[in-house]
């Protein structure tokens, strides 16, 4: 069975999962548990984005996926869809996992079932993706995987926040941070309180803002989650900024590029870095002639 690799690739631990998930693949005779076994190599080097190693896997996956074998067919069909997503084939990504969504509701597959929405709500035309998030939450709520609840309703929150839904945003995120209080571990817990001040911020609400972000930054530094150290002080420069104290938002902002370069924002948010930059040369005092 799957188990072990699944255990370790929820553990964000991709390279052992992926030798457990081979183990598997070479020592069963099963055709379900084979397609199970290549889909999930595959998705181990997707999710470190390593897309062209996750092809051939794939493609092993598909030569033993039948919808006779539901079982394995789903798991297929998970990873295919994240793949089309990955191409940016949005349109078959979304026939993919509608097509997972109803395989798992027929064979009682609760939690693929929800995976399936919750990665439509990720991937659909973005007014689409409430309708998505919301049923996805509600499956997870009959089903009784409150576990699941966490990420679902942070998904929920970031769709109304990119529609520029801030008070419907913040409800969700605090939702959110009450399941991920319940379920997941310090740092997803640390996560959940940014999005809720990070909000908090948009909607001006700044003295609640600065109180939460104040006693996330140290206990960012402590874990040694160096990217939200900077997304907080990206954060805490625009509190300052907002209340004219030039100097202290510029301090927040130089320490905000720093802890965001070391993270790699130049590769995967150059957008961002290059409004820091632009923030820290307004702010700098100008040197006289």
């Amino acid at each position: 069975m799957p188990a072990t690799g699944d255990a370790l690739f929820d553990e964000g631990m991709f390279e052992e999962a992926r030798a457990a998930y081979l183990q598997l693949l070479e020592s069963t005779d099963d055709p379900s548990l084979q397609t199970e076994a290549a889909a999930m190599i595959a998705r181990t080097y997707l999710t470190t984005d390593r897309k062209e190693e996750a092809r051939p896997w794939l493609e092993r996956a598909r030569e033993t996926a039948s919808p006779d074998k539901p079982r394995g067919y789903a798991r297929y069909l998970s990873v295919r869809g994240r793949m089309e997503w990955k191409d940016h084939q949005f349109e078959a990504a979304q026939r993919t996992f509608l097509s997972l969504y109803e395989i798992c509701r027929r064979n009682g597959y609760a939690d693929r079932a929800i995976d399936a929405l919750a990665m439509l709500a990720i991937l659909s035309p973005l007014p689409e993706q409430i309708g998505w998030a919301k049923q996805a939450i509600a499956e997870a709520e009959r089903a009784g995987l409150s576990e699941k609840l966490g990420v679902l309703w942070n998904n929920l929150g970031a769709t109304h926040e990119d529609l520029g839904q801030h008070e419907e945003a913040l409800e969700a995120y605090r939702r959110a941070r009450e399941y991920h209080q319940r379920h997941s571990p310090a740092l997803h817990q640390l996560k959940a309180d940014y999005a809720v001040a990070h909000v908090q911020r948009l909607l001006s609400r700044h003295e609640e803002a600065r109180e939460l972000l104040l006693l996330l930054l140290p206990a960012f530094e402590e874990v040694g989650a160096v990217e939200f150290q900077g997304w907080t002080c990206h954060e805490l420069a625009h509190l300052e900024m907002a209340q004219e104290n030039a100097e202290a938002a510029l301090d927040y902002f130089i320490r905000a590029k720093s802890h965001l370069l070391d993270a790699g924002i130049a590769t995967w948010d150059p957008a961002t870095l290059e409004r820091i930059v632009t923030h820290i040369a307004r702010l700098e005092p100008r040197q006289p002639h």
